[in-house]
């Protein structure tokens, strides 16, 4: 049952982007080769007497207009053979968790569609924060349980980004970036033209891609929002399919929280919210439920308690969140296919969270607010999600009225 659920998951979450004339090719593992600075030279020289090349090179630093979402635009992007010769993929080089590494992958993806170069798909090698024993950066996975293996094999068979090379790019040459954004890119790919050499670009980190255009996922079609009119809304969500294993009745409306804990002891405090957060949000979007007679339900994922604070948060939970359903520690995608799928989804500061946000094209989508940590470390915020002002969870107005929209009184408790 599992594995056809992660299954579906992925099926739904990934592999529904492959809006691309993709061809099938060879999934290989990308090794890492930094190019030489003395073989650039080499390769740069022997070319040096091309005035095209040069062209382009000038031309690769000079931005000429923005894509439709906000994103820098670079002639050297349109050159036909750096559209079939430069190619990106994911860097595979930080081992942290699922959902950070997830998340520069999908990074790294919206890229390629926003430059209009190709993507090749890289599997995961290795998965921190995973079983029992999280590990981080440096760290490798050879010493890990048989279970844990088990489990990071499964998640890398799964989660698998669509290839539009119509050939084998990992054989190109390769180019690792560790931290780049789209100037850096577009010489990178003007160094390729000049030198007439496939390259394969594998980028590590996004955060300078993304910081300037936070629209950038609305480049892959099946990643951008999606809005019902409250006339369509009851007819959408009787047929919808991906209903919660916890309803009975079909025309609740869920409410999916994820609240951060666990491995919070060991990574930035600064990412830790208070559940008094969590707790005012939930209860803000309840009261207007309320008041509009839908009938609602709240899950909630998050870990066990680890101590008296932690224990104490999660009675306060149980008692003032009303339809509530705790669900502790379970299933990484299992669980990542009832975020995407919520009505609401309530993020923590988490790549874990950020994810399903991202393929969350039909909920509505509230950002913790960004204090006390630069906001594109974990995720910027694409226009259409809502994020309150401070920590005490007070709902802003556009948010309630996208509530109300929504829904409409469409739902009425039965």
């Amino acid at each position: 049952m599992a594995e056809r659920v992660a299954g579906q998951l992925i099926r739904s979450l990934l592999v529904c982007c492959v809006l691309v004339s993709a061809a099938s090719v060879v999934h290989g593992h990308w090794l890492t080769a930094i190019r030489s600075s003395s073989s650039s030279s080499r390769g740069t020289s022997s070319r040096g007497g091309s005035s095209r090349g040069g062209s382009w090179r000038r031309l690769a630093v000079q931005q000429q207009q923005t894509t439709e979402y906000g994103c820098p635009k670079f002639a050297i992007f349109e050159d036909p053979w750096v559209k079939a010769n430069v190619a990106l993929t994911y860097g595979l080089k930080i081992r942290d968790g699922l959902g950070s590494q997830t998340a520069r992958m999908l990074g790294v993806y919206a890229i390629a569609h926003a430059s209009g170069l190709q993507y090749h798909h890289s599997p995961f090698e290795c998965i921190g924060h995973i079983g029992g024993a999280p590990h981080y950066r440096d760290a490798r996975c050879d010493n890990l349980p048989e279970s844990d293996l088990h489990k990071m094999r499964r998640i890398a068979k799964h989660i698998r980004l669509p290839s539009s090379s119509a050939v084998n790019a990992s054989a190109w040459e390769q180019q690792y970036l560790f931290r780049a954004d789209w100037d850096k890119l577009a010489s990178v790919a003007a160094a390729a033209l000049q030198a007439k050499q496939p390259t394969l670009v594998g980028l590590e980190l996004t955060d300078e891609f993304i910081s300037p255009c936070p629209d950038i996922f609305y480049h892959v079609p099946a990643w951008r929002p999606q809005k019902y009119l409250a006339s369509q809304w009851a007819t959408y969500n009787s047929s919808r399919p991906e209903q919660s294993w916890l309803l009975a009745r079909a025309r609740s409306f869920r409410i999916v929280v994820h609240m951060r804990r666990g491995d919070l002891s060991t990574a930035s405090a600064a990412r830790e919210m208070p559940a008094s957060y969590y707790i005012n949000v939930v209860k803000g979007l309840a009261q207007v439920l309320q008041q509009l007679q839908v009938d609602f339900t709240v899950e909630w994922f998050t870990e066990p308690s680890t101590n008296e604070k932690e224990h104490e948060d999660m009675q306060r939970v149980r008692q003032e969140i009303p339809n509530l359903t705790l669900v502790f520690d379970s299933d990484l995608l299992w669980t990542w296919q009832q975020m995407w799928s919520a009505d609401a989804f309530i993020m923590s500061k988490s790549g874990y969270s950020f994810v399903p946000a991202v393929v969350n094209t039909k909920g509505i989508v509230i950002h913790a607010p960004a204090l006390g940590i630069r906001k594109c470390k974990i995720a910027c915020s694409p226009s259409h999600w809502f994020e309150p002002a401070d920590e005490s969870g007070a709902l802003p107005e556009e948010l309630v009225a996208a509530v109300r929209q929504k829904v409409g009184g469409s739902y009425v408790q039965q």
